[in-house]
């Protein structure tokens, strides 16, 4: 019987364990995952130099700016002139500018002709044509 309730309580001390851990690992991991950029600042392109640093292209109002990034410090490295900066922004995917509509706009067109897909949305497009009859 003491045995039972000693592996129940650490069993729940791991189970606890692994919460906080969890917690923590997702908290570290959301700076790094749910970047996003508004409409008067816009970082453009962000790479990877160490683990640690990384530099970013960010469009401010109307400046274009190369920034050096680390966790203690963020620098302007230069300024770009306007036309290089918009010579860039065009060089984006369309995707990345969202140009084209939402994400799951361009998800559903990509696979609007994949062969699993396809009978779906004819299936649906069936449906509809007979809600309206």
């Amino acid at each position: 019987m003491l045995r039972e309730i000693l592996v129940a309580i650490l069993a729940l001390i791991g189970v606890l364990g692994l919460i906080v851990l969890t917690f923590y690992a997702t908290r570290k991991l959301n700076g790094f995952l749910f970047r996003t950029s508004g409409k008067t600042i816009r970082v453009l392109e962000r790479e990877l130099i160490a683990k640690d640093t990384s530099i970013a292209i960010v469009k401010a109002g109307e400046r274009y700016l190369l920034l050096g990034i680390t966790p203690q410090h963020v620098e302007t490295l230069c300024e770009f002139s306007h036309e290089e900066g918009e010579a860039f922004e065009e060089s984006v995917m369309p995707a990345e500018r969202n140009e084209n509509g939402t994400f799951l706009d361009n998800l559903k067109i990509a696979t609007a002709e994949h062969p699993y897909v396809k009978p779906f949305i004819r299936n649906k497009n069936k449906e509809n044509d007979d809600d309206g009859k």
